[in-house]
């Protein structure tokens, strides 16, 4: 079966203002449907590697071919590892509701109904609803983890990038949460690229990773 190329890096390298390569010369592709979990030691370049995909930055050198629709980086979803603590206040339901912000409303077009009705299933599907009208400030780590997490969802993005998604939940709440985004991508056809120190179960994903800087190693499943 023939796989749609949904974005492919051309010999990418990526240098900071010290002129040292933190990614060198890698060349891979993402298909539309993938499940890809990468690994790699600290330094090695995993989160350089999602600010690339995401536009975030530009390469040094090489080039990166997006698919036409990726274009618009609103089909792109991109979760950080870490959760800055909001510094004014939003409620949970609202921060979620900012993931279709440039989406289906901005500045001139308010949020619909439906919208909000959305918002909620998302926060249901990470088992924050009950949260919906909290502050988001009073939130702990973990706890804002799920709602970026429902924010992302609820962008049905073509694209979908977890740096260290996990990082503040229980062993539980680990599964479940990756069980979860691994339906959900299924379900609306994304390609969804997990970085993770975990050991993760390979069930969940199509393709396995390890990057070090200079190399982007496949595992065969």
């Amino acid at each position: 079966m023939n796989k749609t190329a949904l974005l492919t890096f051309n010999e990418v390298s990526f240098a900071y203002a010290d002129n040292k390569n933190v990614l060198e010369s890698l060349s891979f592709t993402i298909y539309r449907g993938d499940r890809i979990l990468m690994s790699g030691e600290n330094g090695a370049g995993k989160t350089t590697l999602l600010k690339l995909l995401c536009g975030q930055i530009e390469p040094t050198a090489g080039t990166i071919t997006k698919m036409s629709s990726l274009e618009n980086l609103r089909e792109i979803a991109y979760v950080p590892q870490i959760q800055q603590a909001s510094q004014i206040a939003v409620s949970v339901l609202e921060s979620v509701l900012l993931g279709l912000w440039g989406k289906n409303f901005s500045f001139l077009n308010r949020s619909k109904k439906k919208d909000r009705q959305e918002a909620y299933r998302c926060l249901e599907l990470v088992q924050m609803e009950s949260f919906a009208k909290r502050d988001l400030r009073e939130l702990s780590g973990g706890q804002r983890q799920k709602v970026a997490i429902a924010r992302a969802l609820i962008r049905n993005p073509s694209l979908l990038l977890l740096d260290e998604p996990t990082t503040y939940l229980d062993k539980r709440s680990k599964s479940e949460m990756l069980s979860l985004i691994s339906s959900q991508a299924q379900k609306g056809g994304w390609s969804v690229l997990l970085i993770s120190h975990d050991a993760l179960s390979d069930s969940l994903f199509n393709r396995v990773f390890t990057l070090d800087n200079t190399f982007m190693k496949e595992r065969s499943l």
